[in-house]
């Protein structure tokens, strides 16, 4: 009968043994190991659990094998008897022993060939290309890198122009009022500018 439960542990990753408990097969996921520069792959840990609650799915798939509920409930007493006597190893699974008035199991971890950490290393890819889509047209990251320097330096440009724009006009604006002496009513021109009109009194 064991192999057929062994069977149905490996598919379902549990199986309910009656006077023995829960056998579950719980699945640990790949972990970086940043100081030995390795990834451990992900692994399955035997785990027993008192629970004697066999659940349908799994009687039925017993039936197929003519196993029947009663059939299970005796080969799991003489399973727990044979762990207090002397123990038992389930290969794959782990090792049973009595421990007081409770049945503990020692997991037996399957190291396969396929599961051996493998070394990790940083990969650094120099002048990777990759396709964008601007507008209507697809451009490679080096265009569009040259495209926005140009921008840039287009931009660059126009603040320097605008600048120095301003920096001409107002070079003039004081030259004009250099040469006028800075009077109030200077227009620029030769000539004096003065009121259109006259105050009363003035003459």
């Amino acid at each position: 009968m064991l192999p057929i439960l062994t069977k149905y542990l490996l598919a379902h990753k549990q199986v309910v043994i009656p006077f023995v408990g829960r056998i579950e097969l719980l699945q640990h996921a790949p972990v970086l190991d940043v100081a030995e520069k390795q990834v451990i792959p992900f692994r399955y840990e035997p785990r027993l659990t008192v629970d004697d609650t066999i659940s349908s799915h799994q009687l039925a798939f017993l039936d197929l094998f003519r196993i029947s509920e009663k059939s299970l409930s005796d080969f799991g007493r003489r399973f727990s008897d044979s762990v207090k006597n002397r123990g038992f190893r389930w290969r794959g699974i782990g090792s049973f022993s009595w421990q007081g008035h409770a049945m503990v199991m020692e997991p037996e971890m399957s190291s396969l060939a396929g599961w051996q950490p493998v070394p990790a290393q940083k990969v650094l890819r120099a002048n990777v290309m990759h396709q964008h889509l601007v507008g209507d047209r697809e451009l490679t990251s080096g265009q569009v890198t040259d495209m926005l320097q140009k921008k840039s330096e287009r931009k660059r440009l126009d603040i320097i122009i605008g600048w120095s724009a301003l920096a001409v006009l107002a070079g003039a604006l004081i030259f004009v009022l250099a040469r006028d002496r800075f009077a109030p009513q200077s227009s620029g021109l030769r000539t004096k500018a003065v009121p259109s009109f006259q105050l009363p009194g003035q003459k």
